[in-house]
């Protein structure tokens, strides 16, 4: 009988190959970049211009042919003893209805605004533009920077004059000779506040969100201090200072991801400037210490611009992103899928120092 080869040994666990993981395809498409660019940004803020400017061009025109249609020409002389060049020379209802133009120009320029910002960016416009952020320490910070943003402004509006050999024109009287027949509160109101709104909602919150998202901080933040200076027209020194005002305004708005720090000083500034105009504010002591002492009120409006610059930098917003969440976009100031803005304490000796240099220029200028 022949041997029968004894069975293979059966292992006791069986490996069973498992199965090829299911990959789920992603889409790796570059995300679109936030709008406007250059063109758009460009034509849509012309369009703002026509819109402010054409705006009170009519309503003074209309003016005009109601005064020429029901006074004739005689209620078109300019009047009695006022210089020929001056606001005051025109006929009192011209410049009631001059003075009304601006108001109702910035509400018509805002119904712009809003409706640009609801077709280009989306309904979620005011939250990524941080219009839902109240940053306690930036808007201290920036209220304390106020006498320092007014004088190196002015300095600087004063230096370019003479570079370009320019005089500069008398906008504080011609101001005053518009607003002063009114209520100061008037003249905040339509020089201050409308301005200081719709220029900063326009300006940082719409054409800084594309303009950084696509040319990166520097690049961004010229081209819409630029287009800030611009809509101020005339003259060139001033174009200058309102673009150098507007980078220093979008260095605000980036530190605290808050389109409130911005307008809040646009205003108060504008405010400040209207109050003078109509002698609501008394400039005696203001004038007499920038004649007698320039350097030391230069030097303390610098020193209080740098400390409350870095007070901000301490304190600036941090957005934390959900890591399932796509990248942030630049410019964004509040980006969509962001979980919160951490918002750190400034440091205390730059806000102690920021404190002094403005009690102190406040004193010099006012005390």
């Amino acid at each position: 009988m022949t041997d029968q080869p004894p069975p293979p040994d059966i292992p006791m666990v069986v490996r069973v190959p498992p199965d090829p993981p299911i990959v789920e395809r992603v889409s790796l498409s570059r995300p679109r970049r936030p709008r406007p660019g250059l063109l758009d940004g460009a034509l849509l803020t012309i369009g703002f211009a026509i819109v402010l400017f054409g705006t009170i061009i009519v309503l003074v025109l209309a003016a005009f042919a109601w005064v020429a249609l029901t006074a004739g020409p005689a209620g078109l002389k300019a009047t009695a003893g006022a210089n020929d060049k001056s606001l005051a020379s025109l006929p009192p209802i011209l410049q009631e209805v001059l003075a009304w133009s601006f108001p109702i120009a910035y509400a018509v320029g805002l119904a712009y605004a809003l409706g640009v910002l609801w077709l280009v960016v989306g309904r979620g416009w005011a939250a990524q533009a941080g219009l839902a952020r109240f940053p306690i320490a930036h808007l201290m910070l920036g209220l304390l920077t106020l006498p320092g943003f007014i004088i190196v402004s002015d300095m600087l509006a004063k230096l370019l004059f003479w570079v370009f050999e320019m005089s500069p024109p008398d906008q504080s009287g011609e101001l005053g000779d518009l607003f002063r027949p009114f209520h100061w509160s008037f003249a905040v109101i339509a020089v201050g506040i409308c301005p200081g709104v719709v220029e900063e909602l326009w300006c940082r919150g719409f054409l800084g969100r594309g303009f950084i998202g696509r040319y990166g901080w520097a690049g961004g933040i010229l081209l819409t201090s630029l287009a800030f200076g611009m809509l101020h027209v005339y003259p060139l020194p001033y174009v200058l200072v309102t673009a150098v005002m507007g980078v220093g305004l979008h260095f605000t708005y980036a530190m605290s991801r808050s389109l409130w720090v911005p307008i809040t000083i646009h205003v108060l500034n504008n405010s400040f400037a209207a109050l003078v105009a109509v002698d609501a504010i008394p400039t005696g002591r203001m004038e007499r210490s920038l004649t007698d002492s320039p350097a030391l009120v230069v030097s303390l409006a610098l020193a209080l611009l740098v400390f409350a610059g870095l007070g901000m930098w301490t304190a600036r917003g941090r957005v934390q992103v959900d890591p399932t969440a796509p990248v942030p976009l630049r410019g964004v100031m509040v980006p969509a899928g962001s979980d919160v803005i951490k918002d750190t304490r400034p440091n205390l000796i730059l806000v102690v120092a920021t404190a002094v240099c403005s009690g102190s220029l406040l004193w010099l200028l006012f005390g």
